[in-house]
């Protein structure tokens, strides 16, 4: 697979949260890595994920993000401003 990453990430293993259905909705994922810009999520297969949602950091940062890519259990995301 050819890199298309401007920046590069650095590899974490952090708990997040997933946020759906405006807070009503959320569920654990595996953040492993992270830039800037965006970040790899481990999930659950079974989860159908919308194509935007929020993902709450362990630093409580409350940050709206975009999927990139799907492989099996992870995603690719792009944060939002």
């Amino acid at each position: 697979m050819q890199e298309r990453r401007q920046l590069q990430r650095e590899r974490v293993d952090l708990i997040a949260t997933v946020v759906l259905d405006a807070g009503m909705t959320r569920l654990d994922g595996a953040v492993l890595d992270i830039t800037r810009t965006g970040a790899r999520v481990a999930v659950h297969p079974d989860l159908d994920l919308p194509e935007d949602f929020y993902l709450l950091l362990p630093d409580h940062r409350m940050q709206p993000c975009r999927i990139v890519w799907r492989d099996g259990m992870s995603v690719g995301l792009q944060f939002n401003d």
